[in-house]
């Protein structure tokens, strides 16, 4: 990747628009390969077609090292099916079709391929974490071709893609090298992710980005449309909203409110039971969490109850914090740069805050999935720190607990550690990066 890079900006000084179609050809074709990724070894023409017709799995039931898409599928097929996902867990569903087969829920497993899809769903005794615009995708996925693997991993893939296009928009935006792009699209975890294991995040982050470039343009009621359907693809970006839509985002937030609620109706008698998913899941998945494993530890030092419990209230203390610091200290330098004709500085404060936000979400959550990191990897790249995509290198390291049956602490302490020593590394060497960012959080 840095050998690439090097040579990228080598080219673009010279055939800009030559060395972009260059970087967008290779994205296209890593990502169009991984598409047939999961497809059997023995007969991956005759599981495609198995797979494209719905007439049974195709795909085998580990999908590079991940399993998520078989829950997309079977929500996917409930919608379609009039039912709401949020109502019954598989395990329910099973049980009813168990007790009456000719029931509703009896029919929904009876078809091809659904028992299987069922079976390899995970955590079947809990209900969808998956907002109302994931499920309408699932849904529009299950309508193009029930149950096909690949057709849902074309939609992320092209997506992810669209994300790359707008990337380069938000790059030309801040001043930037428009090349500096091949640190995302040649991003081996997201193309593992999102074109490989057919993650929906992909589409979370494209509306993400489209909602900050219209914010970047002063489009703030636009930008509220695309934010709120990110968040109803993954609420993750939720907190961005004072820095997306300013101070006073009720001026301009009622396009988002439509969005919200236009999105949510079809799913509106199941959302306390997604509410209470998503606790569920904050509350107990643990994974590749590196600071909160840290906290726990240090917590375990003192006398208290549950250093666990501890290490989440903890987190949730410090991801509030930093959503608030940078969000007011966004607020304030916005302010006092009214003044100023330089577009590029008021962008790329933009941009900072909300990298800033995202990367203090996820690594201080305790639950670090490698593909949350994909969430401010095109914001890192705007933003001109690239220890972040080094982080999202070391990340590989978590797929080793298939292996080891359980997290090694030793590799923990060589991804976190090591981005670390990165991020340190790379700030000390980037003074107007260092300096930039802390103007902006008043650090110096």
């Amino acid at each position: 990747m840095p050998l690439a890079l090097r040579t990228a900006r080598r080219l673009a000084r010279h055939h800009q628009r030559a060395t972009l179609a260059l970087i967008f050809l290779f994205a296209t074709l890593f990502r169009l390969v991984m598409l047939f990724a999961g497809l059997p070894p023995p007969r991956p023409v005759t599981a495609l077609a198995h797979d494209l017709s719905g007439s049974a799995v195709g795909y085998q039931s580990f999908l590079l090292y991940d399993n998520d898409i078989w829950r997309y599928l079977w929500d996917g097929h409930l919608t379609a099916r009039g039912s709401n996902p949020y109502s019954q867990t598989p395990a329910q569903i099973e049980e009813l079709a168990f007790d009456d087969e000719l029931s509703a829920a009896g029919q929904l497993m009876d078809e091809a391929p659904w028992e299987e899809v069922w079976e390899r769903i995970s955590y079947r005794n809990h209900t969808s974490v998956y907002p109302p615009a994931s499920q309408l995708l699932f849904a529009l996925s299950h309508w193009v071709a029930p149950g096909s693997v690949f057709v849902f991993k074309f939609f992320v893939a092209a997506f992810d893609l669209a994300s790359c296009w707008v990337l380069v928009l938000l790059l030309s935006k801040v001043g930037r090298g428009r090349e500096e792009v091949l640190l995302y699209a040649w991003n081996p975890l997201a193309i593992k992710e999102f074109a490989g294991s057919g993650h929906v995040d992909a589409v979370m982050i494209f509306l993400l980005l489209a909602a900050l470039h219209a914010a970047l343009h002063g489009q703030r009621r636009r930008a509220g449309a695309w934010w709120a359907g990110s968040v109803l693809v993954k609420v993750a970006p939720l907190p961005l909203a004072g820095v997306l839509l300013g101070r006073r985002p009720w001026r301009h937030g009622w396009t988002a409110a439509l969005v919200a609620t236009l999105l949510c109706l079809p799913f509106l008698s199941g959302l306390p039971h997604f509410l209470g998913g998503l606790a569920t899941y904050s509350r107990e998945w643990i994974f590749n969490a590196g600071p909160f494993n840290l906290l726990t530890r240090v917590l375990g030092w003192l006398p208290i109850g549950s250093p666990s419990s501890g290490a989440h209230w903890v987190s949730r203390l410090l991801i509030l914090g930093t959503i608030l610091w940078v969000t007011l200290a966004y607020w304030r330098a916005s302010d006092e740069g009214n003044g100023s004709d330089d577009n590029n500085d008021n962008a790329q404060r933009q941009v900072d805050s909300c990298f800033l936000i995202l990367a203090a979400l996820v690594i201080f959550g305790p639950a670090i999935m490698p593909w949350y990191l994909l969430w401010a990897a095109p914001l890192a790249v705007a933003v001109g720190l690239t220890s972040w995509s080094w982080l999202t290198a070391l990340s590989l390291l978590s797929y080793l607990v298939y292996w080891l049956r359980h997290e090694h602490a030793a590799y923990l302490w060589i991804e976190y550690g090591g981005f670390v020593a990165l991020l340190v590394w790379e700030l000390r060497r980037k003074r107007e990066l260092s300096g930039r960012l802390g103007k902006l959080l008043r650090l110096h």
